[in-house]
């Protein structure tokens, strides 16, 4: 109204040092009795009376109520204003918090987090996710509350919907459990049109009135504790979820991870923070203050959990029991609470999954899981996934794959509570049948250019994979099916850790099943990878022989042999031979037999490996004649090959020597 008016300049001016000084929300704090009033509030109210603009705009009033103020002469408020509605967004949040009594402690960087989640207008369905007692809902209405009082949320949201779905709540007399209108999806609809018809003063509002009526809206729902619903009604829940308008963006807690959200997982609090927590609730509730270890000591009983640490003064107070005994009972009390709907909601394969974390005593990846349940990655993946966001596991860094233990609350329950005893004792059974191997695997004397060679440095997870493929590898009278399941365990494990040691095995297998092409492939990954596998090397560049690829096959063994490898002492005779044929026989074949003479003219000095270069040597006189006319040439030739020939045998005898078989 003011706009184009001599009033505009200063009226503007007065509405900057309003927004800087965030005048609205000392207006809506000073609108609850209940909270302080920090001092701060008057001399930022001060600064705004005495400002140069009020008197300008000849606001008479305002100048007379600071100097009296200054006087010590205050009055009530007029009525109308403390009638007036404060500034907020339409909700209907409840006007207490069970977390009033200390407020929200050690939790600014979660705040920031949802805050940050909340204000992301591309997220339309946000889980806040962890076990009961770690104080999801209040993270939630604290948010809320903020959004609430704050007139820039009127940017990015309209109205505020919240309803609980609680069916129990723990207390220091035990578990109490409670009706709730919205422990169904029936009844949040319904809720949920009760709500908006009493804030709208309109009558026989149905849900599909309230999707179609309120459908441009930007309507921010949040659904807390919808566990319940999550385990009896999930597909319920996700019709629900796609029935509500486009413009509305959905907030929920549970214990138990939601299709398709953004999960935010709510872990315990700090030290610090459970220690703070547990100081402040003591003082507010009149108990004796104790000393920093026993805080120390409270927090690490209670698991550094809000509620189990609540639970605890309440009944230290209420002189039930010692502190200690607390302690215990209530830890007891809040495992059994919030992990009981949580492991019943949870499917059958994640129970086998969480024995298998619980019975491993070292951190365990995909793949580990994989071959101890018996189980596809794909299964095994969607357990993880289904649980990765409930704080019943936790991911240890610094690990090539990822690698997960169970929280220790969780532990705690299952030791009391096994919720698949079958699945624990195979999970045991398979560890020790792990173990037996690797140790197998440890004895094995194989050389690093066998087929059948396993890396010592090979993580265990790969090398028992490996192993079993090989075994049936190995085996003549393995059927076309056992391979090929053979090959599928490696193929999904390749999938986690891109080991060089798995592609060879994956070659040989394929080279079985007479897939050349996908076995030669599959050794060139090995040979190139890391680390590379010289045995996968010496295996290639022969099936590339074998295949006329000669120029490649003499490439790679090449590069074996100047790595070393043909060495016998480095590898072993008959490797080393097997890796000098690969090498001169390309070049025999591709008529380069004065290189292969040259090469070979000290073919003597060569220990082990001589009747190897001594036969490649007479093979090479032999072929050098193929386009030869010339008699004589031919006669001497051949008499050079003769006689390395008969050389190789004195040296060597007639079956001490014998060309390795491709």
């Amino acid at each position: 109204m003011a706009k184009g008016r001599s009033e505009e300049k200063n009226l503007s001016a007065l509405r900057k040092l309003f927004d800087a000084l965030d005048v609205f929300n000392i207006r809506n704090a000073i609108s609850h009795p209940n909270r302080p009033f920090h001092p701060s509030y008057w001399y930022r109210i001060a600064a705004i009376a005495t400002d140069p603009s009020v008197d300008k705009l000849q606001f008479r009033k305002v100048t007379r109520a600071f100097m009296d103020a200054e006087e010590g002469k205050l009055a009530s408020p007029p009525e109308t204003w403390m009638n007036a509605p404060i500034w907020s967004l339409p909700s209907n949040l409840p006007e207490q918090f069970d977390h009033d009594i200390t407020g929200l402690i050690a939790r600014q960087r979660e705040i920031d987090e949802l805050n940050k989640l909340i204000r992301n207008e591309r997220l339309n369905l946000i889980a806040i996710v962890a076990p009961g007692g770690t104080g999801k809902t209040a993270l939630l209405l604290h948010a809320l509350q903020e959004i609430v009082l704050s007139p820039q949320s009127t940017e990015w949201v309209d109205r505020i919907l919240y309803f609980s779905s609680k069916t129990e709540v723990l207390t220091s007399e035990g578990i109490i459990n409670q009706n709730s209108i919205t422990a169904t999806i029936d009844g949040i609809r319904s809720s949920i049109s009760e709500t908006l018809e009493e804030q709208e003063g309109l009558d026989n509002l149905s849900f599909e009135d309230v999707c179609r009526e309120f459908s441009s809206q930007r309507i921010l729902l949040c659904l807390d504790n919808l566990e319940t619903i999550l385990r009896d009604e999930p597909e319920q829940f996700d019709f629900f979820y796609r029935e509500l308008p486009r413009e509305w963006r959905v907030v929920v807690t549970s214990r138990v991870s939601v299709n398709s959200a953004t999960v935010m997982p709510l872990n315990a609090l700090s030290m610090s923070g459970a220690k703070a927590l547990a100081w402040n609730y003591l003082s507010k509730r009149g108990g004796e203050r104790v000393g920093e270890a026993e805080l120390e000591i409270l927090a690490k009983t209670c698991d550094m959990n809000p509620l189990a640490i609540r639970l605890t003064v309440d009944g230290f107070i209420a002189g039930k029991r010692s502190l200690s005994e607390m302690q215990t009972l209530a830890k007891q009390q809040v495992i059994e609470f919030s992990y009981r709907n949580l492991i019943d909601a949870l499917s059958s394969t994640v129970h086998e999954l969480l024995e298998c974390l619980f019975v491993a005593s070292e951190p365990v990846s995909r793949t580990v899981a994989c071959t101890l349940l018996k189980k596809d990655l794909d299964e095994i993946s969607e357990a993880f996934n289904r649980v990765r966001g409930t704080s019943l596991i936790t991911r240890t860094s610094g690990q090539a794959e990822e690698r997960y233990t169970l929280s220790s609350s969780i532990r705690d329950f299952l030791v009391v509570r096994p919720i698949n005893l079958n699945a624990r004792n195979a999970v045991q059974e398979e560890l020790r049948k792990t173990k037996q191997l690797v140790s197998e695997i440890a004895k094995q004397n194989f050389n690093p250019l066998e087929r059948e060679y396993i890396p010592e440095s090979t993580p265990d997870s790969i090398k028992v994979v490996a192993a079993d493929a090989l075994k049936i590898w190995k085996r003549s009278n393995s059927t076309t099916e056992q391979l090929f399941n053979a090959l599928e365990r490696v193929r999904q494990s390749t999938r986690l850790q891109n080991h060089s040691l798995l592609h060879r095995v994956l070659g040989l297998i394929f080279l079985r099943l007479n897939d050349r092409t996908s076995g030669k492939q599959e050794l060139r990954t090995a040979f190139s990878g890391d680390p590379v596998d010289v045995a996968a090397g010496l295996v290639l560049s022969l099936e590339l022989r074998k295949d006329q690829d000669l120029h490649e096959g003499f490439l790679i063994a090449k590069q074996l042999i100047d790595s070393g490898w043909s060495d016998p002492d480095r590898s072993n005779p008959y490797n080393a031979g097997f890796l000098i044929q690969n090498y001169y026989l390309p070049l025999i074949w591709q008529g380069e037999t004065e290189r292969v003479i040259d090469d070979t003219h000290d073919w003597r000095t060569k220990g082990a490996v001589r009747g190897t270069l001594g036969t490649m040597r007479a093979k090479a006189f032999r072929q050098s004649l193929d386009a030869e006319r010339n008699s004589d040439v031919i006669q001497n030739t051949l008499c050079q090959a003769i006689e390395v020939l008969d050389e190789v045998f004195d040296l060597m005898g007639m079956l001490a020597y014998k060309l390795p078989k491709g």
